[in-house]
């Protein structure tokens, strides 16, 4: 069993090196990209892909991060919204934070969950939570900025040391 990174152009990977680099012992960590070319984070670090989503095993999965940023590039692409429903589908932790909560939603498996994110009328603009107020249709706002409902686990950005050890917690008893 692996974790996988779900990277893309423009992501976050900060948001989720602390949880990669806590559960990298149990759950070796590689990293997916829409095509298994490297992308540039948001920081502009390169990072080289293990597999392209397409080419990932799901079943090999036990925990996959998804780091926030400007997810857009991926929010059409039907292999990533798969490796999400497979994922929780199969038992494994999924975890996103800011923008990858709204990847969570897009793939649908926020349904009758609590859910942190970062998507508030605080937080956004009206035209910003005109896309994203569909998501959290059904779901439970959880206000503490951090959310672990089963094997789903959200939050929001500044939450990322809490959402480390809870990633932590969850996949200390899988696989």
């Amino acid at each position: 069993m692996n974790t996988v990174v779900l990277a893309y152009d423009g992501c976050i990977l900060f948001e989720v090196l602390q949880a990669a680099a806590m559960v990298h012992e149990r759950l070796p960590v590689r990293v997916a990209t829409p095509d298994g070319a490297a992308v540039t984070d948001r920081s502009g670090i390169r990072v080289l892909a293990d597999d392209s989503y397409d080419s990932m095993v799901t079943a090999d999965v036990g925990c996959l991060l998804i780091p926030g940023g400007n997810p857009d590039s991926i929010a059409g692409n039907t292999g990533a919204m798969q490796i999400v429903r497979d994922v929780v589908a199969n038992g494994g932790v999924v975890a996103g934070i800011c923008a990858g909560v709204a990847v969570l939603g897009l793939a649908g498996v926020l349904q009758g969950r609590r859910v942190a994110h970062n998507y508030t009328d605080a937080d956004v603009p009206p035209e910003v939570r005109r896309h994203t107020d569909p998501l959290w249709q059904g779901t439970v706002f959880e206000p503490s900025g951090i959310a672990v409902d089963g094997a789903v686990i959200s939050a929001r950005p500044e939450r990322h040391e809490a959402f480390g050890e809870a990633v932590a917690l969850a996949c200390r008893t899988k696989r």
